[in-house]
């Protein structure tokens, strides 16, 4: 979801859109299994959360890493 909510900005820019495709290339990108998505639906059951950072923690306790945000 991140990949989708930072590209998918309406107000992104050509050199800004370029800049990011080049660094997620760098990346290595996690997608959702059936167990991420259950995890994600545990989360939003407990707290009011968005489908997208809901999977993006999901990901995180999943493959039991650090997840770095300014959410709350």
């Amino acid at each position: 979801m991140s990949l989708v909510e930072v590209l998918g900005y309406y107000k992104l820019t050509t050199e800004e859109k370029t800049a990011l495709e080049a660094l997620f290339a760098e990346l290595t990108v996690l997608y959702p299994n059936v167990e991420v998505f259950r995890i994600a639906t545990d989360l939003r059951q407990q707290k009011s959360v968005s489908v997208s950072d809901a999977l993006i923690a999901a990901t995180a306790l999943y493959h039991n890493l650090t997840l770095a945000t300014q959410h709350r």
